[in-house]
């Protein structure tokens, strides 16, 4: 590779990581999209509870969903009691997990046929299944919709996740996997 294409592909490089890092009130929000977009990424709409919480909506086998967005939780989990509710099949795991609270236990595994965050179809084959009523609970009583689901790092780190706060906006990568 000559000098040349390399000063072209770390000013490249340099361009896209600036354009990436830059608030996205930085940028034009068409010019941010256009980048996202002429990269393969796909533009998914998040709403923001009442508190402050991103969910996406989606369907898993076909069932729609409400799927919190954090980038704080290692794993991607559904709630037990949608996974019980639509008759999924699960399988035990030795995964263990320690949940909001301190509680613990082991995850089961669950394959769905079809897991879609808007127009965007994901991986939904072994997704960890957790009892997430601590969480709807509080959602309940405050007259938000449950959660079907939540959406981590794993997810996130694999599609090379971006969050455009400024415009509800989670652009994933479908190839990145």
């Amino acid at each position: 590779m000559n000098q040349t294409s390399i000063a072209y592909r770390f000013l490249s490089t340099l361009a896209l990581v600036s354009a990436l890092l830059l608030p996205a009130k930085a940028l034009h929000a068409e010019d941010l999209h256009a980048l996202l977009s002429d990269r393969g990424y796909v533009a998914i709409e998040l709403t923001e509870n009442r508190f402050g919480h991103f969910v996406a909506h989606g369907q898993l086998n076909s069932n729609p969903v409400d799927i919190l967005v954090d980038s704080g939780a290692t794993t991607t989990v559904v709630d037990r009691s949608f996974v019980e509710r639509i008759n999924a099949a699960t399988r035990e795991s030795t995964i263990r997990a320690v949940g909001l609270g301190g509680s613990q236990g082991y995850l089961e595994i669950v394959d769905f046929n079809s897991f879609s965050l808007g127009d965007q179809f994901l991986d939904a084959n072994d997704m960890k299944v957790m009892n997430l009523e601590h969480i709807n609970r509080v959602y309940r009583s405050n007259e938000v919709r449950s959660l079907s689901a939540i959406i981590g790092s794993d997810y996130l780190k694999a599609h090379n996740a971006i969050i455009d706060y400024d415009n509800n906006l989670l652009w994933l990568q479908p190839s990145a996997s």
